[in-house]
C-alpha cells in the first residue's frame, strides 16, 4: 500500500494558439459542442430526470397514503358496525331480563325480585335512548325502516358528541354492579324458596330459542360485561382515527369519560364475576384451553403490536398466566360495507402463550423508526407492543410485572414444599434472544446482510449469524412440519424504491427476535437437532447450563453486564433491553442476566474426546505476524468457529493469552473486519456449497491495545506475542497507518536495523518507511541520520525495560533484539494515533465545525476522538457516554446530553470495540483498587 503522506502537486498548463484572426467574409461556423457544453447538457438532463422521478415518487406515496386512510376508515366502519350490532343485541337482552322480571312476579314477591334485578329498567331506558341516537348518526335517518346496512357514515363524519352526551349517565350502572354480588346470593335463596321460579330460570328459559338457550344468570351478568366493551371499542376506533380528524379530540374525551366510569365500576367486581369473562373468551377461541380452575381474568384492551414487520391493531386478553391476542377478522375489506352481521366470532386468534415464573416484561429503546415499544416474553412466545408514550409503557409493564411476581411466588412456594419433602426439583433454564446488530457480507458478485443475534440459556450465551432469507425458509419449514405450532412466524418482504431500507432492516431485527424467542421455547426443538443447526446453535444447546460445574466456572472467562445497582443487558443494537429492578423478588431471568459464559468456550472446555473429522472439511489459510512460522493451513468443518481457530493458534505458537487478538476477514469494501468468536468459519466463504466464494484467507491480528504499562508487562511475559505485535506494527508503519516526522522515522528505522542485527541498508527501508516519505530526502541523509540513532540505541537503556524490571526482577531478562522491540513499541506509544482503530464516517451536522463531512472516528483505550481524513490530524476528543447503533448510522451521546449523528455501515464493529475498551478499563480500575 503506497503512502499518501505528501499530497501531490497539481499544475495546470495553458495551451497557446498561433492562429491569427482573419478579417473579411467568413463562412458561418457550425456549432461545435465542447466538452463543457456537453457536460452541462447532460447534467441538465439528469436533473430533469431526477425531478420527474421525485414527482412520481411523491405522487405514489400520496396515493399510498390515501389508500391507507381509506383502509383505516373501512376498519373504523367495522368497529362502528360492531358497536351498533352489539348494542342492538344488548338492548334486546335487557328487554328479556325485564320480561323475566315480569313473569317471575307470579311466583316471587316484587320486593324480593327487585333485589335480584336491581335498576335494570333504568339501564334499559338509558341504553335504548343511546342506541336510538347512535342509529340516527350511523344511518343518517330517524326512520327505523331505513336503518339497514351498510352504514351511511362518511370518512370525516362525527359521532363523539353522542358518546360524550351519554357517557356520564352510565354511572347508573354503579348501583347494579355494587349490588350484584349480594343479588347472586339472594338468587340462590329464592331458588330454594320458590321451586317454580327455579324451574323457570334454570330449565324453561334454556329450552326457549328466544333466550338463546341461556339461563337467567347468563343474562344478569351482561350489564357488568357491557361497560368494558365500550372502552375497548372506543380504543379500537380512536387508534384508526387520524389525529387531524375533526372528531379526534372529542373522541379522546369520550374515551376518558367511559374509562373513568368503567374503572369506578371495577372496584365493585370480585374475582368470580371477572372470571365469567373467561367463558366468553373460551367461546370465541374453542381451539385453545382458556378455562382453568387456577386461571383468572385480569383485563382486555386494544393494542398496537409489531407483527411480521407491520403494525397491527389487536385485542389483547390478559389472564393470570396467559396472553391471548386476536385481530379483527374483516376478511374481504369490501364486505364491511355490506350487510354482514358482526359478532364476537369476527375475532381471529393471532397468538397465545403461557406466562410462568421465568417470563419477563421489558421496555425496548427507541430506534430510528420504531419508538415507544415494549415486549412480553412468555413461556413459549413473545409479543411486542407499540404505545403512544413512555408513560403508557411504564403503566402496562407495571401491570404485567405484578402478574409475573405472583407466578414467581407460587413457583418459589412450590419449590420450597418439594425441598421439605426431599423431592427433586427440575431445573428450568430461561432462554433469552436479542438481535444485536447487522453487518454486510460480500460474495463474489453481490453482497448480503447478516443479522447478529445473541442467544442465552441460563448463564450461557452464544452469538449466531443469520441471513433473513434463511430464517424465512426455516419459518416455512417449521410451519409445514408443525402446522399447529403457535409461533411468531416471519414473512419475507421485498424492498422497493418507495420503502426505506433502514426501516425494513430495523423491522426485521424485531421480527427475528420474536421468532427465535418463541421458537427456542418450543418443546419439539429439544428433539430436532437440524433446526438448531440451521440457527447456528450446538446440538446440546439445551444441556449447556448443566455443564457449568463449579470447576468449569473457575476456568472460563465471564462476560460482564452489571453496573452499580442497575442490571442492564448491553447489546450493540437499538433494541436494547433495560431490566430495572421493580420488586424484591429475585427472578430467574434477572439472575441469569448478571453472569454470562461463552457457549463456544464451555463446549471447548468440556470436549475431552478429539473432534471427529467430517467429510466436507476445507482448508483455509491463516496469515499471522509470527516471523518464525509460515502462513497456517488449517482444516475447518461446518461447525468450526473463530474461537476454535484462535485457540489452535494459541496452542501452536505457545502464546500465553489471546484475549487481545482476533481473526479478521476482508469485507465488501476491502476493509479488515474482526470476527466474533462464535462465527462459523464455513459460512464466511459458503463452504460446503456449490456457491462457495472469496479467497479462503483469514488474518490473525492484535485487536485492542491497553495503556502503556499494561502492554509492556504483557509483552515481557509473552515474548512470542511481543514478536507478533512488533511485526504487525512494522507493517502498519510501512502502510502509513501512523504519521511521523523525519527524525521519528529515522529513530524507528534505527531500532528496526538494531532488532534485525543488520547494518543500515537503504534498499531495506521500504519495509518500514512508506515510499512517498523516502522520496522527501536523499539516500545519504537517510543513512547518515539512521546510523546516528542506531549508535544511541546500542548504548542507551530502554525506559520500557526499567519499567518491567520493577515488576519482576527475578525473571529472565529479554535479549537485545527483544529489548529493541520493546523500545520500538515504546516509541510508537508516543504517536497520537497509536492503538486507535479508525472508521471512515460521514458527519453532515458538523461539517462546518470539522471542515468536511467525511471524518475519521478513532476508538482506543483512552476513549473516542475525531480525526481529519487526509492527514489524520486530531480535531476533537469526545467524552462518550453511549453509542446507539442503527442500520446505516450511529448516534454518539457525549458531553451534556449532546448527540452526534454519523453515517456508517460499521456501526456494530464500532459499538463492539467501544464496549470492549470500556470493560477493559473497568477491569483494570478494579484491579488497581484491589491493590
Amino acid at each position: 500500500m503506497q503512502s499518501n503522506y505528501f499530497p501531490k502537486q497539481v499544475t495546470k498548463v495553458a495551451a497557446s494558439s498561433n492562429a491569427q484572426p482573419k478579417f473579411g467574409h467568413s463562412k458561418k461556423k457550425e456549432f461545435q459542442p465542447t466538452a463543457k457544453t456537453l457536460d452541462t447538457s447532460m447534467q441538465s438532463q439528469k436533473k430533469t430526470q431526477k425531478d420527474h422521478i421525485q414527482l412520481i415518487i411523491r405522487f405514489l406515496r400520496k396515493l399510498i397514503q390515501q389508500k391507507n386512510l381509506q383502509k383505516r376508515h373501512r376498519y373504523r366502519l367495522c368497529v362502528l358496525q360492531e358497536l351498533f350490532k352489539t348494542e342492538q343485541r344488548y338492548v334486546e337482552d335487557l328487554s328479556l331480563i325485564i320480561m323475566v322480571h315480569s313473569v317471575s312476579a307470579q311466583w316471587v314477591p316484587k320486593q324480593k325480585l327487585d333485589v335480584i334485578f336491581g335498576n335494570v329498567k333504568q339501564i334499559y331506558k338509558l341504553n335504548q335512548d343511546f342506541l336510538k341516537e347512535i342509529q340516527e348518526k350511523l344511518f343518517k335517518t330517524k326512520d327505523p325502516n331505513e336503518m339497514k346496512l351498510p352504514l351511511k357514515i362518511k370518512q370525516y363524519d362525527r359521532i363523539a358528541d353522542v358518546l360524550k352526551k351519554y357517557g356520564p349517565f352510565f354511572k347508573i350502572y354503579f348501583q347494579y354492579i355494587s349490588e350484584f354480588e349480594n343479588a347472586q346470593k339472594h338468587l340462590e335463596k329464592l331458588y330454594k324458596e320458590y321451586p317454580d321460579f327455579r324451574n323457570y330460570c334454570l330449565q324453561e328459559m334454556v329450552k326457549l330459542k328466544e333466550f338463546a338457550h341461556l339461563d337467567i344468570e347468563s343474562y344478569l351478568i351482561k350489564p357488568i360485561q357491557r361497560l368494558p366493551k365500550y372502552v375497548m371499542l372506543l380504543n379500537d376506533y380512536i387508534k384508526q382515527t387520524d389525529v387531524l380528524h375533526p372528531d379526534y379530540e372529542e373522541l379522546k374525551q369520550a374515551l376518558a369519560i367511559f374509562s373513568k366510569v368503567n374503572e369506578e365500576n371495577n372496584f365493585f367486581l370480585n374475582k368470580n364475576m371477572m372470571n365469567r369473562r373467561l367463558f366468553d373468551i373460551q367461546k370465541q377461541f374453542p381451539n385453545i384451553e382458556v378455562i382453568n380452575s387456577k386461571r383468572n381474568f385480569v383485563k382486555e384492551y386494544v393494542k398496537t403490536i409489531f407483527w411480521k414487520n407491520k403494525q397491527k391493531e389487536v385485542i389483547v386478553y390478559i389472564l393470570s398466566d396467559m396472553i391471548i391476542a386476536a385481530e379483527r377478522n374483516i376478511g374481504n375489506i369490501t364486505n364491511i360495507i355490506s350487510s354482514i352481521v358482526v359478532d364476537e366470532s369476527q375475532y381471529k386468534l393471532l397468538l397465545n402463550f403461557q406466562l410462568d415464573e421465568q417470563s419477563e416484561c421489558l421496555p425496548l429503546e427507541d430506534s430510528q423508526y420504531f419508538k415507544n415499544m415494549w415486549m412480553i416474553k412468555g413461556q413459549n412466545g413473545t409479543i411486542t407492543f407499540i404505545e403512544q408514550s413512555q408513560d403508557e409503557i411504564q403503566k402496562n409493564i407495571q401491570e404485567i410485572r405484578y402478574i409475573i411476581d405472583d407466578l414467581v411466588k407460587i413457583y418459589n412456594d412450590r419449590q420450597s414444599a418439594m425441598r421439605k419433602n426431599n423431592l427433586q426439583t427440575a431445573s428450568k433454564h430461561p432462554i433469552f434472544v436479542q438481535v444485536i446488530g447487522v453487518e454486510e457480507r460480500k460474495q463474489t458478485i453481490s453482497s448480503h446482510k447478516v443479522y447478529i443475534a445473541e442467544v442465552q440459556i441460563g448463564e450461557v450465551f452464544q452469538k449466531v449469524f443469520l441471513r433473513f432469507s434463511e430464517c424465512v425458509k426455516l419459518s416455512d419449514d417449521i410451519k409445514k412440519a408443525y402446522p399447529n405450532c403457535n409461533l411468531n412466524y416471519i414473512k419475507h418482504t421485498n424492498l422497493n424504491f418507495l420503502q426505506q431500507e433502514d426501516k425494513e432492516i430495523e423491522g426485521r431485527m424485531i421480527q427475528l427476535t420474536n421468532f427465535l424467542s418463541s421458537l427456542l421455547q418450543q418443546p419439539f426443538m429439544k428433539e430436532n437437532k437440524q433446526f438448531l443447526k440451521q440457527i447456528g446453535l450446538p446440538e446440546n444447546f439445551y444441556e449447556l447450563p448443566n455443564l457449568l460445574t463449579d470447576e468449569v466456572r473457575g476456568k472460563l472467562p465471564r462476560n460482564r453486564s452489571v453496573k452499580g445497582d442497575r442490571l442492564e443487558y448491553k447489546s450493540p443494537s437499538r433494541m436494547h433491553l433495560k431490566i430495572n429492578s421493580t420488586s424484591n423478588i429475585d427472578t430467574p431471568t434477572s439472575q441469569f442476566l448478571s453472569k454470562r459464559y461463552s457457549a463456544t468456550q464451555l463446549i471447548k472446555q468440556e470436549s475431552q474426546k478429539p473432534i471427529k473429522e467430517e467429510k466436507n472439511q476445507t482448508t483455509i489459510v491463516i496469515f499471522h505476524n509470527n516471523p518464525s512460522e509460515k502462513p497456517l493451513n488449517m482444516l475447518v468443518s461446518s461447525t468450526t468457529r473463530a474461537d476454535d481457530i484462535c485457540e489452535d493458534i494459541k496452542q501452536k505458537f505457545g502464546l500465553q493469552s489471546i484475549s487481545d487478538f482476533r481473526l479478521f476477514t476482508v469485507d465488501s469494501k476491502q476493509r479488515l473486519r474482526p470476527l466474533e468468536g462464535d462465527e462459523i468459519i464455513a459460512n464466511l466463504f459458503g463452504l460446503g456449497s456449490i456457491f462457495s466464494f472469496g479467497k479462503k484467507e483469514l488474518f490473525f491480528r492484535k485487536y485492542i491495545y491497553l495503556d502503556y504499562q499494561e502492554e509492556i508487562k504483557d509483552y515481557y511475559h509473552d515474548l512470542v506475542k511481543l514478536k507478533m505485535v512488533y511485526n504487525q506494527l512494522v507493517t502498519d508503519v510501512a502502510q502509513a497507518v501512523y504519521f511521523f516526522n523525519f527524525e521519528e522515522y529515522c529513530e524507528l528505522a534505527a531500532l528496526y536495523f538494531y532488532i534485525s542485527c543488520k547494518q543500515v541498508n537503504y534498499d531495506q527501508l521500504s519495509g518500514l518507511i512508506p515510499s512517498g516519505v523516502l522520496k522527501t530526502e536523499k539516500k545519504e541523509i537517510w543513512v547518515l541520520k539512521i546510523n546516528q540513532y542506531l549508535q544511541k540505541s546500542q548504548s542507551n537503556q530502554s525506559t520500557a525495560i526499567s519499567i518491567i524490571e520493577d515488576y519482576d526482577k527475578g525473571d529472565k531478562q529479554p535479549t537485545n533484539n527483544q529489548s529493541g522491540m520493546l523500545k520500538f513499541i515504546e516509541k510508537l506509544f508516543s504517536n497520537q494515533c497509536f492503538g486507535l482503530q479508525m472508521f471512515q464516517v460521514v458527519c453532515k451536522d458538523n461539517q462546518k465545525k470539522y471542515g468536511d463531512s467525511n471524518i475519521l472516528l478513532a476508538i482506543g483505550y483512552k476513549g473516542v476522538s475525531i480525526y481529519e481524513t487526509k492527514r489524520k490530524r486530531k480535531l476533537e476528543d469526545l467524552e462518550i457516554k453511549d453509542i446507539k447503533v442503527f442500520p446505516g448510522a450511529i448516534h454518539l451521546n457525549y458531553g451534556f446530553d449532546q448527540i452526534m449523528k454519523l453515517e456508517t455501515t460499521q456501526g456494530f464493529q464500532i459499538h463492539s470495540l467501544f464496549e470492549e475498551y470500556r470493560i477493559q478499563r473497568m477491569e483494570i480500575d478494579e484491579e488497581q483498587q484491589n491493590l
